[in-house]
């Protein structure tokens, strides 16, 4: 198995590596561990201040068209179910990872209900999930999550298997963000530029 988890985490590794958006690394994702572990989604969300904000997501079951925002995305998916981008902490298991830097798995949303998330959870047909924590230098910056139209535990093999891709698509998810913030800092700049030349 470790020869089969080093070679899966290379292959992810990869593929991953070839995407630059987060929306086309989780779908580089899926397919690489689809045939080994059963999930019919994938999220990623990132800490802002007291909230996890919902940054993307892929649904195996509505593809995401080209350009189109996240709001679009689920909107297309669940019409009928409100769709909040950001959570409190709290309403997550992202405040348990952020104190014990372990994955949280849920084998069956209906019966192990603790978290706000996990009602969203079952609105949208998941019944369980396993959420890992995406970690720079130390500190929690965000969450991996795969979630499951149907119940079922994570064996050990399959947590540590996706705990090690955690740690690269951590890396993937701080430089978007990191890209992120360039460009907004840059755009800040050039519009602050604008302004003083007009008042010239």
């Amino acid at each position: 198995m470790p020869e089969k988890r080093a070679q899966i985490i290379l292959e992810v590794a990869e593929a991953i590596g070839t995407h630059l958006r987060v929306c086309e690394l989780l779908a580089a994702l899926n397919e690489k561990l689809k045939p080994i572990i059963y999930f019919d989604a994938i999220g990623i969300g990132v800490l802002e201040d007291e909230v996890l904000r919902i940054y993307s997501i892929f649904l195996e079951s509505t593809q995401r068209v080209e350009g189109e925002s996240l709001q679009s995305l689920m909107d297309r998916h669940a019409p009928e179910i409100e769709h909040p981008l950001s959570l409190a902490l709290s309403d997550h298991p992202v405040s348990e990872m952020m104190r014990l830097a372990q994955p949280y798995v849920c084998a069956d949303v209906e019966t192990q209900r603790r978290f706000g998330h996990d009602k969203h959870c079952l609105k949208h047909g998941f019944r369980s999930y396993i959420s890992l924590p995406l970690m720079k230098q130390g500190n929690v910056i965000g969450v991996i999550e795969f979630l499951s139209n149907r119940t079922g535990n994570y064996g050990d093999d399959e947590v540590c298997l996706l705990r090690d891709i955690a740690k690269i698509v951590a890396i993937a998810v701080a430089n978007a963000l990191a890209y992120e913030q360039i460009r907004s800092l840059k755009e800040q700049l050039l519009l602050e530029s604008s302004a003083s030349g007009r008042d010239r």
